[in-house]
């Protein structure tokens, strides 16, 4: 149901991201590879959508 949706900041100890696909390879490999270090070094900013029942599943 979307009111059980959630958009957080990436958090790398929280949200799984290695099972994320969104179709493009280049966005998955910037997720899972990149993003958290980026957001580290405060170059960017990274939301991710979970459910309030799977936070660790990323969604979008």
């Amino acid at each position: 149901m979307a009111t059980d949706l959630q958009i957080q900041a990436l958090d790398k100890t929280r949200h799984g991201r290695a099972g994320f696909d969104c179709g493009v390879p280049a966005l998955n490999r910037y997720l899972s590879e990149q993003a958290a270090l980026d957001m580290q070094r405060k170059a960017s900013g990274c939301w991710v959508i979970t459910t309030q029942n799977d936070a660790k599943s990323v969604l979008g």
